[in-house]
């Protein structure tokens, strides 16, 4: 994640895993892109499911991951 002034102005993402876990990361990049580090930190699990149109339940923890790793992306760049 690049963060030029606060704002993130690319996003990539280096993962493994199921295709959901992948379409997860992806549209993750797509929805951060643009946004500040302050409007990305209210972005949920919820928010990555609606942008993939839907997850299987049993699959809904790609989201979460996506996330988990969101948060983990801005602790670096605050530091």
């Amino acid at each position: 994640m690049r963060v030029d002034a606060e704002k993130i102005t690319a996003a990539k993402i280096k993962a493994s895993g199921c295709p959901p876990t992948l379409a997860a990361a992806s549209v993750l990049t797509e929805l951060i892109i643009g946004r500040s580090l302050q409007e990305i930190g209210t972005l949920t699990r919820e928010d990555v499911a609606g942008a993939l149109g839907q997850l299987p339940p049993a699959k809904a923890h790609c989201a979460v991951l996506a996330i988990d790793a969101l948060r983990a992306a801005m602790e670096q760049a605050r530091h």
